[in-house]
């Protein structure tokens, strides 16, 4: 049994456009933007995507363009975007790069169509993991990077596809401790 998405029209797919710069650094964090094609009528929705792999391997636009071509012809945006990995960074490095997406879509927002009070943050495994971290941490402003204090950056929703929410259960069910 083979599973298809039905046929869509071609959207404005726009590849590596900057969202942030890390603080004192050169380092750029990139993103790929799925607009919804030009005869579609944008749904003002937005999803904020990150890619999983254990917190430590591959990048943005892997396996999901099936789906983020599927979901911008529907009429939202769609932005799959890259965050630091470890050894780079931390989890709440990483957190912080999910904060930084959302900041700069609620700035961009009125260019894309999108409300800035639709946006949705989500991603698989370990991408699904952080933005859980940062949709439910965001009151204690604890993961908030300093550059973004006193911002909005509240989202409409979380979509965690297999995220672990409980890092002691993974570390024992995956035999680390022998």
């Amino acid at each position: 049994l083979a599973l298809f998405l039905p046929e869509a029209k071609t959207p404005d797919f726009r590849q590596n456009i900057v969202f942030s710069r890390i603080p004192g650094t050169d380092r750029e964090l990139l993103c790929d933007l799925w607009l919804p094609p030009e005869n579609v009528k944008r749904s003002g929705f937005a999803f904020i995507y990150f890619h999983g792999a254990a917190w430590c391997i591959l990048d943005k636009d892997f396996g999901t363009r099936p789906f983020f071509k599927h979901l911008a012809a529907q009429g939202h945006v769609i932005m799959d975007a890259a965050n630091r990995l470890f050894p780079e960074t931390d989890i709440a490095g990483m957190v912080q790069d999910v904060y930084r997406a959302i900041a700069w879509m609620k700035d961009n927002a009125g260019s894309y169509g999108i409300n800035p009070e639709h946006i949705v943050v989500g991603g698989g495994s370990s991408g699904g993991h952080i933005s859980m971290l940062a949709a439910y941490a965001l009151s204690s402003g604890l993961l908030l990077p300093h550059e973004l204090r006193g911002r909005e950056l509240s989202v409409k929703g979380v979509i965690s596809l297999y995220g672990p929410s409980n890092l002691t259960d993974l570390y024992y069910h995956t035999g680390q401790h022998i």
